[in-house]
């Protein structure tokens, strides 16, 4: 784990913040604003355990954190700042791509899923982890597989691929689901846990650290589909 960590780490300053051909002296832009501003800005998310939270003391933590740290590390060595400031700033599905464009933050460290449309607006690491779709629901409700959940509502995170999975799935198998779309994965889990959704579909390991992190883990129970879903990265 250790090397894979520090190969990706190594990949994402080579792949975002390498500079082109002509200028193979110079910095690329970014790490030129970093070097100039002495901090960079790292985008966490709140709730998408277990790769990037907030701890009992509201510190982004999680996996990708600790693959952020690395890369901050290496950018640090790589401009001599050894005393280079580290600021975060919280992004959720849908502002974490403008944010990054804009340049408000340098580095995403999340859990986005690395698409082909994606790619012609920001760029990537290279893959970290490969998640399915899966649906979450109370036990008690008795749900067993997405055709239980016709004519029902269900929940997903605005701005993320799940999101445009299940208005096609809807659309594709005739459920004529009600989708709510919660702000964040948290609000999304919620609306199920209350019961104003019948099912929340999402990435399995995200379910999973909701699911954990739950004040009654056992109360919930996942459907049996799973469906292919997109690889995670980095984004730059």
């Amino acid at each position: 784990m250790t090397k894979l960590a520090f190969g990706l780490a190594t990949l994402c300053l080579g792949l975002a913040f390498a500079p082109g051909a002509a200028s193979a002296q110079s910095l690329g832009p970014t790490l030129q604003k970093i070097k100039d501003s002495g901090a960079i800005t790292i985008g966490n998310r709140d709730s998408s355990v277990p790769f990037s939270y907030l701890d009992d003391g509201q510190k982004p933590i999680g996996f990708s954190l600790d693959l952020c740290n690395l890369v901050v590390a290496k950018i640090k060595a790589r401009l001599g700042q050894p005393d280079l400031k580290v600021t975060y700033q919280a992004v959720n599905s849908s502002n974490r791509i403008p944010l990054v464009k804009n340049g408000t933050v340098d580095i995403e460290c999340g859990s986005t899923a690395n698409t082909i449309a994606r790619q012609q607006e920001v760029a990537y690491s290279v893959i970290f982890y490969a998640p399915q779709f899966k649906w979450i629901s109370l036990k008690s409700s008795g749900l067993k597989a997405t055709d239980d959940l016709k004519g029902k509502t269900v929940a997903v995170t605005q701005g993320t691929n799940t999101s445009q999975f299940v208005a096609k799935l809807n659309a594709e198998k005739g459920l004529g689901m009600k989708i709510l779309q919660g702000k964040d994965h948290a609000e999304s889990f919620l609306l199920v846990e209350t019961g104003r959704a019948s099912a929340f579909m999402e990435d399995d390991i995200l379910l999973a650290g909701l699911k954990a992190t739950a004040g009654s883990p056992d109360n919930f129970a996942f459907l049996t589909d799973a469906f292919p879903s997109d690889p995670y990265g980095v984004m730059m």
